[in-house]
């Protein structure tokens, strides 16, 4: 893993600031992890915005000139070999401190089964509309999801409802039309969430609606989907042992009109 900071790029192991994953990080702050794709951040500017807006609500003043493409497209070409797929991390600390980490990875199988948990615990945090360093409780319901077997955890609010996955929005298939958790309940909008709502589930004729539902209805509809800015969308096989329907095309269609929405707001540089 490389790391930008104060100017230069370093290897994580050099950085003068730990970098370990945001549910261990030190420092408090916020955070973007974004998709780099064919050699460029997907969405930046989307991510951007919404690392602003996080810093301004908390009086955090940034360093506006560390928030430039550049500097991460600079980051991404330093890595070797240089990167197909990769992880970037924007870090903006309490102090108004940026750092970018960029790291390749192997692309997930989307093929490959799908399987989620309902986290025990029930979440009842305003906060959860940022996503703030450290990121405990959403890296803890993850962990031990995958400690049980799965490959992500439904977050559940005091009286039942389903609010999000441990690092994933959701959406259930109900017939001709999918919906979402509302967006005034606690949790964090994503940056795919908006795109799919915005371009991608419009291009396929598909409404979306805000519709709050329990983790026990969830069986009963058609599919349950999953988005983040790694993985773009899948399709959930079971929750808890309860298989669900295959949405696995659904889901492709949409990881592909995801793919065309970044190239055409972002451009490869």
């Amino acid at each position: 893993m490389l790391v930008w900071i104060d100017g230069g790029i370093l290897p994580a192991g050099e950085s003068p600031i730990p970098t370990p994953e945001p549910g261990a990080f030190p420092e408090p702050g916020f955070f973007e992890t974004i998709r780099v794709s064919e050699g460029f951040p997907c969405f930046f500017r989307r991510h951007r915005e919404r690392l602003e807006r996080a810093c301004r609500d908390h009086g955090i003043a940034l360093d506006e000139a560390a928030l430039d493409r550049r500097i991460v497209d600079d980051l991404i070409a330093a890595l070797d070999p240089p990167a197909g797929i990769a992880r970037v991390r924007t870090l903006a600390l309490a102090s108004g401190r940026i750092l970018h980490t960029a790291l390749s990875e192997d692309p997930r199988r989307t093929d490959a089964p799908f399987r989620v948990a309902i986290d025990p615990e029930r979440r009842a945090d305003p906060e959860a509309r940022y996503k703030a360093l450290p990121h405990a409780f959403c890296a803890r319901a993850q962990r031990q999801a995958r400690e049980r077997g799965f490959d992500a955890a439904l977050l559940i609010a005091p009286d039942g409802t389903v609010l999000e996955g441990s690092y994933h929005n959701l959406f259930i298939l109900r017939g001709s039309h999918i919906e979402r958790p509302p967006e005034d309940l606690p949790r964090l909008i994503g940056i795919t969430e908006r795109v799919l709502i915005d371009v991608a589930l419009p291009d396929l004729g598909i409404d979306v609606v805000e519709h709050p539902f329990r983790a026990d209805e969830i069986a009963e509809t058609d599919a349950l989907l999953l988005s983040n800015s790694m993985l773009g969308v899948v399709a959930a096989t079971e929750v808890e042992g309860r298989p669900l329907a295959d949405a696995s095309a659904l889901a492709a269609k949409l990881r592909e009109e995801i793919r065309e929405a970044a190239i055409e707001e972002e451009g490869a540089p």
